[in-house]
């Protein structure tokens, strides 16, 4: 009975510990969201869509710049609404409540979910958390953009699980022909992704059913899979056949494909391997879904098809394929350019990654009312949060006063130029620069240790003018409706 009464109250205290942790997220992204400043393509695109109609932006950039036709639709809503508004500082909330809310949907008839309550919701909370922490693009998760780059992994998830159900009612059905449609005509990776995960789920399939082809036709998820493989084709087949691809490609410098195949296998091989160094640094952070997957597989177990040291380097096989499989496309289009985007999706289920290794390796072992299990668990978890939470406090030390920074010099700019702009100033004007975004993290202090110079990280990607207008500044110009150019001084010679 003692020992019961322990055992309740360290996981009273491990949900206590998760629940400041997941408080301390909060107030991070809210505090960051609020002082966002709009990039160069946030500012280009809020004064597109305030002259032109969202089918209108959509054209025009699907003939100009790429065939993400679905990604440019959800950007003209976004800007729109934006304009609307007023304001743009909502938008990061509501995608990471969407994130979230798919995240949710996704995993929650899994066991270990759908019996914990709201234990579940807190899980389900720190993990997409974590995973937006130790993104490898992370500073773009406020540009109004590219956040939809952070809702990809987790409609892939809920993709795949409409497509396995016996039965859909309308409401799910509209939900899987609209992950279809985002997922086929927004980003050529994470489709190219897809539809491989479409075919190994028909081989699955198949192999079920001892290779009979009339009985898997007879299953109503084959029939499910071929419509919404057509459907996703021809979204993709718009997608990659727009003028606007080869446009881009001739525009930028520094796009360019392999020239053979060597240069194709060097591209893959340093995307894979630039990934996995960048997540190097970040793995004591993904200690925690570790730990919760330890923490549900002692409290949830299932009886495991396999032992568990098969099914952990079956899990490794496909999070490593998974990688090789994501980076092919940009590999091949553009020699790895911009692969950042890229890791955005592939980070996401390493942390479902990390969260099953965790369960597989405690829902194998045995456990009685005697055993250690109980108290050790949440004893672990509870160090892990610990840990998380006091990297969450150094990063509202570190980050906040900076991002609060940044913004009041955009505030006091901007007034100070509208205030000129009224006076009739024609002029250029010299403009003093805004403080820098840059604030250590984790791969930067782990170098640091060792003598190791390299660059820190923005906690917002910098945008400002140049001794020379330059896009920015034009797009500036552009949405304020300014008559005159702003530049920064020409730097003293030393």
């Amino acid at each position: 009975m003692k020992e019961l009464t322990k055992t309740n109250w360290l996981r009273k205290g491990m949900i206590g510990l998760f629940i400041v942790l997941n408080t301390l997220f909060l107030y991070y992204w809210i505090v960051l969201a609020a002082n966002y400043c709009l990039h160069y393509d946030d500012v280009h695109f809020m004064w597109k869509l305030r002259e032109y109609s969202i089918f209108e932006y959509v054209k025009e950039m699907y003939m100009t710049r790429g065939g993400n036709f679905v990604g440019y639709g959800i950007n003209g809503i976004i800007f729109t609404i934006a304009n609307w508004v007023g304001d743009y500082h909502f938008w990061p909330m509501v995608f990471y409540v969407f994130g979230i809310i798919m995240t949710w949907g996704a995993f929650r008839d899994f066991p270990f979910i759908k019996n914990s309550g709201y234990k579940g919701w807190l899980g389900i909370l720190t993990l997409y958390n974590v995973y937006v922490l130790t993104s490898i693009d992370y500073a773009v998760f406020t540009w109004l953009c590219a956040m939809q780059y952070y809702l990809f992994a987790p409609i892939l998830c809920l993709l795949v699980k409409y497509l396995s159900k016996e039965t859909l009612n309308w409401k799910q059905w509209v939900l899987l022909i609209g992950s279809a449609t985002f997922i086929a005509g927004n980003a050529v990776s994470i489709s190219t992704v897809a539809f491989v995960v479409l075919f190994t789920y028909g081989m699955w399939m198949w192999y079920r059913e001892r290779w009979s082809v009339r009985n898997t036709w007879n299953k109503p998820q084959i029939k499910r899979l071929l419509l919404i493989t057509a459907i996703m084709l021809i979204c993709f087949a718009i997608m990659f056949v727009a003028p606007g691809n080869w446009a881009r490609m001739e525009d930028e410098f520094d796009i360019e494909q392999p020239a053979n195949l060597m240069e194709f296998i060097k591209a893959i091989v340093v995307c894979s391997g630039m990934f996995m160094y960048l997540m190097a640094f970040y793995l004591p952070y993904h200690l925690i879904a570790v730990a919760l997957g330890a923490w549900a597989g002692s409290k949830y177990p299932i009886n495991l098809p396999m032992s568990r040291n098969k099914a952990i380097l079956l899990i490794l096989l496909i999070a490593f394929t998974y990688l090789f499989v994501s980076v092919l496309p940009l590999a091949y289009l553009s020699n790895g350019f911009q692969i950042q985007r890229n890791y955005i999706q592939i980070g996401y289920f390493y942390i479902l990654t990390f969260f099953m290794l965790g369960y597989i390796w405690f829902c194998g072992a045995k456990k009685d009312e005697n055993s250690n299990m109980n108290i050790w668990t949440p004893v672990s978890v509870s160090v892990c949060a610990l840990f998380l939470i006091v990297i969450m406090i150094l990063n509202i030390r570190q980050d906040l006063p900076v991002a609060r920074a940044y913004n009041i010099a955009h505030q006091e700019r901007e007034a100070y130029l509208l205030d000129l702009q009224e006076k009739g100033h024609k002029e250029t004007l010299i403009v003093a620069p805004y403080p820098s975004t840059h604030t250590p993290d984790a791969k930067y202090n782990a170098l640091k240790l060792i003598g190791k110079k390299t660059s820190m990280p923005a906690v917002y990607y910098e945008s400002d003018t140049d001794i020379e207008p330059n896009e920015y500044e034009r797009h500036v110009r552009k949405l304020l409706k300014f008559d005159f150019d702003f530049v920064l001084a020409e730097p003293k010679e030393k």
